[in-house]
């Protein structure tokens, strides 16, 4: 199979990268932060007009590109304003608005586009539309339980959920919609790291300023600390000693940050600990089982520490626990598992 992946700069290496290995790839973006790989080539003018032709004869069985995460045309602008925005970002940062421009052309040559939505927000904002219009799955990260909600606020009738839910336009695009794993990348520096025993009950390490969530969790941490529980809680810490410290913790406080998922839940079980998680706020790919691979707990107030003393109380329990998540890590939430998956998906799809 021959695929194409049109991507720019994205928090998510691992899956840049697995994407990448598997793709003839272009990087959508003016200015690379570094060298670009060698199979990866720099998009520009030439480049999207050969694309274009190349996508009208078929050159492609899938193509597979990051949405956009802002349009040329924005809502509520007048006229000229837009034509003045989209003139001038067309001019200075024209990679960025490749895959949007070839949208047609896709459209046109009737290859099967697959879109990779990495943003934290359950909502997909309008600049979106023509994406997920023009594809045949739209993976996202962060999918509302309720997927008419990822619609909410695209107009201003679009504020409540019914009037959404009266759309047969987003009710025809709720299934395209699957969720996808944040997933992480596992190397063997990852078992360098292992720890021989357990030195803590609880480990925690990560910003909180952005997460109610995390702020409460980690003052209920401090807590138990002050009460002798063996509690680590170093500031920020390089990943290979946020591995390690991983491994040397019963259990990982792993609260949602900008959203529910996070690489902590899949690195914790790597290393052989328990991630203790929230409950989930949104649709999830090969989901976690709450005490068959991770521990999950109610945000409302103090519940964290039942929950804390009732799992370190069955230390057996826990290392069960452990074992199981990691073999379901090790099994879907890989980054180049995840993108087998995807294609895997679009290829049953297209076979329909």
């Amino acid at each position: 199979m021959k695929i194409l992946f049109l991507y720019h700069p994205y928090v998510n290496v691992g899956m840049t990268d697995a994407l990448c290995a598997v793709s003839e790839s272009f990087f959508c973006a003016p200015k690379p932060k570094a060298p670009l790989p060698e199979n990866v080539r720099q998009m520009d003018f030439r480049e999207f007009r050969t694309l274009q032709r190349r996508i009208l004869n078929h050159e492609f069985d899938l193509i597979i590109t990051y949405a956009n995460r802002e349009g040329l045309w924005r809502p509520g602008r007048s006229f000229v304003h837009n034509s003045i925005h989209a003139t001038k970002k067309l001019l200075t940062k024209f990679p960025d608005f490749v895959v949007r421009l070839l949208l047609p052309t896709i459209k046109k040559s009737g290859t099967r586009l697959i879109v990779y939505d990495y943003d934290d927000l359950t909502v997909i904002p309008p600049t979106r539309n023509a994406f997920i219009d023009a594809c045949q799955i739209y993976f996202k990260i962060h999918p509302a339980i309720n997927l008419h909600k990822s619609f909410l606020f695209q107009t201003k009738r679009d504020g409540n959920v019914w009037n959404v839910l009266r759309n047969p336009q987003y009710t025809a695009w709720t299934k395209k919609i699957r969720p996808m794993s944040y997933g992480t990348d596992y190397k063997d520096s990852y078992d360098e790291c292992l720890a021989p025993e357990k030195k803590y009950d609880v480990f925690f390490s990560g910003s909180t300023h952005h997460s109610p969530v995390r702020q409460e969790g980690r003052r209920l941490l401090e807590m138990l600390q002050a009460k002798g529980l063996r509690i680590c809680l170093p500031e920020k810490v390089p990943h290979r000693e946020f591995l390690r410290l991983c491994s040397e913790s019963w259990l990982v406080l792993s609260p949602e940050g900008a959203e529910w998922q996070s690489a902590r839940h899949y690195e914790s079980l790597l290393m052989k600990s328990v991630p203790l998680i929230n409950y989930p706020t949104v649709r999830l790919h090969q989901p976690l089982l709450d005490g068959i691979h991770a521990i999950f707990y109610p945000p409302e107030g103090d519940l964290l520490a039942d929950v804390i003393h009732q799992a370190l109380a069955d230390k057996p329990r826990l290392i069960r626990i452990s074992e199981q998540g990691r073999k379901h890590v090790l099994c879907h939430h890989i980054h180049t598992q995840l993108v087998q998956e995807m294609i895997r998906q679009a290829d049953l799809l297209g076979n329909q």
